[in-house]
This record gives C-alpha cells, sequence and structure tokens, in this order.
C-alpha cells in the first residue's frame, strides 16, 4: 500500500494522523491498538512524542523512531509484538 505525506512529516504523522484520515471506518481501532492510550488521551514522552506499545516501526530496513522524518520512496513496516523461545 502506498501512502504520499507531506514534507517533514514524521512517523508519528503517518501513524497518528494520515493513515486514519485515509482509512476513517477503522480509524478509531487503529489508533487505540498502536498507541498507549490513558482514558481515552494518547500518552506522551516528555518531548511530545506519543508513546507507541509495543510494536516495532522499520524504515527501509532499519528500527525507526516515531519522530523519525520520512524520505520520498521510504519503506515502512509495522511489526505487531511477538515471542518465542
Amino acid at each position: 500500500m502506498t501512502h504520499i505525506v507531506e514534507k517533514g512529516a514524521t512517523v508519528a504523522d503517518l501513524l497518528l494522523d494520515h493513515i486514519p484520515n485515509k482509512h476513517l471506518s477503522v480509524s478509531k481501532i487503529w489508533k487505540e491498538t498502536l498507541f498507549r492510550t490513558l482514558k481515552g488521551e494518547h500518552l506522551q514522552e516528555k518531548n511530545g512524542t506519543p508513546v507507541l506499545k509495543n510494536y516495532l516501526v522499520i524504515i527501509n530496513g532499519k528500527s525507526a523512531k516515531l519522530k523519525d522524518c520520512l524520505k520520498e520512496g521510504d519503506e515502512i513496516t509495522i511489526m505487531p509484538p511477538f515471542g518465542g523461545g
């Protein structure tokens, strides 16, 4: 699936705004699944970055942070929590 975001958009912008706005029917579930909330509000780090649940975000094969800026051609993968052993 390809999404086009504004220049300077971060991973957080993609996950919290862009994707939910393009897929309104699952917007609420999407946000509640990926991000930590308290009483319906997204929890944030001291720097204002939202707190991701135990999901791993990968950009072009490397671990990414929510504050990382996206560039043209980036491939983003969201991996759910997994276990093993």
